[in-house]
């Protein structure tokens, strides 16, 4: 699940910032002043597998299928079948908050307009699936602390349920058939508090699964989730003072969990006042493994075991630099289970991780062509040849 910041310059009239004093802001900041003058080259770690060993596939111009959605689309949710996407200049143009949300069918080629939504300053890519129903973080009316419905069927749009006012950095997932939400609200003594609950898919019945409480010197706080057909996962981090610990909470839907322990000493560095060089704030679960991904655009693999969670030698090129400038590409489909990597430090590189093979494989991009990569699900992805130019969907290799 990736988290897509709204760009003000695209959106200038209907984004409104929040200043919100937290530590989980704090946070960030913290790591991104120190990051401006730290590079991290240093770190020893073997290579496996090492870089000759990339097995190549290839991606040709003539694979692009051109779309018919409008060129000033900004891309919201990209599905096995289909996508959503906003209007830049319908945004622009509003008095209001709301951002008018449209439906793209891949088949068909149709563009269908679904209705006008807020969303938060910060909201959760992509959107999720269950049955025939669409849900993502968002309101409408103007209130965008909630969780919005798409009927799939009769095109209808419904906000299903209402988030805290003071909540934010919302997260979103599924466990089978029931809303998954990673919550955060602030207090007047800056103490935070992470509520992760399930909802069933009208919104009306919620369960917490766990919470946690944290401030700037103390506590715990859940960064990120994910799950697979049996649990829950949930990457926390543990602060005493000047001193950080990482775990993987494993969760059954009723709220036990089982603790695993993670070593990121070779990823994060933690100074004398308890400043880290990065946090952990993307982390997918797949087949046995659980990769990472940083604020700073750093990877790490984790092995899951019967009885704990061991570090996985990956070439060092994916965490060594601080900013590495990697991130997911496209959402997880269970149906081939593979994981997408965009690489953009200096030129554009796709890798895709197999978990049955446990490693990244390079995709070989078209020479003498630049594409500029949306987001996607699966194997689909939106590119685009450059900013206001025609939108392609492109079917990666597996």
């Amino acid at each position: 699940m990736k988290y897509t910041k709204l760009n003000l310059d695209k959106y200038k009239g209907y984004s409104k910032t929040k200043h919100k004093s937290s530590f989980f802001i704090l946070l960030m900041l913290s790591c991104l002043a120190i990051n401006s003058c730290h590079n991290n080259n240093s770190i020893p770690h073997s290579i496996l597998p090492s870089q000759n060993e990339f097995q190549n596939s290839f991606i040709r111009i003539e694979q692009l299928q051109q779309t018919d959605i409008p060129l000033d689309a900004s891309i919201f949710s990209v599905q096995e079948n289909y996508l959503l996407y906003i209007r830049h200049r319908e945004s622009i143009s509003s008095e209001s908050d709301n951002i008018s949300l449209y439906y793209y069918q891949y088949d068909t080629k149709e563009n269908r307009y679904l209705g006008k939504i807020s969303l938060p300053s910060m909201y959760a890519e992509p959107a999720v699936q269950i049955e025939d129903s669409l849900y993502f973080l968002g309101g409408l009316n103007g209130q965008e602390n909630g969780i919005c419905k798409v009927n799939l069927e009769t095109y209808e749009l419904e906000q299903i349920y209402e988030t805290d006012a003071s909540a934010f950095f919302p997260r979103l997932n599924k466990y089978g058939n029931q809303l998954l939400l990673l919550n955060i609200t602030s207090d007047q003594n800056e103490c935070n508090t992470y509520h992760l609950e399930l909802l069933n898919p009208n919104g009306t019945d919620r369960s917490i699964i766990a919470e946690r409480n944290a401030s700037s010197e103390a506590g715990s706080y859940i960064s990120c989730i994910d799950t697979d057909e049996k649990y829950i996962y949930a990457f926390e981090e543990c602060i005493h003072m000047s001193k950080r610990t990482y775990q993987i909470l494993r969760f059954e839907p009723n709220g036990e969990a089982d603790s695993f322990q993670v070593d990121l000493s070779e990823l994060i560095e933690v100074d004398t006042n308890g400043l880290s060089n990065d946090v952990i704030m993307y982390m997918e679960k797949i087949g046995d493994y659980f990769v990472l991904q940083t604020l700073n655009g750093r990877l790490y693999l984790l092995m899951m075991t019967d009885d704990s969670i061991q570090t996985t030698e990956i070439d060092s090129q994916f965490y060594r630099s601080v900013p590495g400038g990697y991130s997911f590409l496209t959402d997880i489909n269970p149906n081939t289970n593979n994981l997408y990597i965009l690489s953009q430090n200096t030129d554009t590189k796709i890798y895709l991780f197999n978990p049955r093979m446990a490693n990244f494989r390079e995709i070989n991009l078209p020479e003498n062509e630049k594409l500029y990569f949306c987001s996607g699900y699966g194997s689909k992805v939106l590119v685009q040849k450059q900013y206001d130019s025609p939108f392609y969907l492109l079917s990666l290799p597996s």
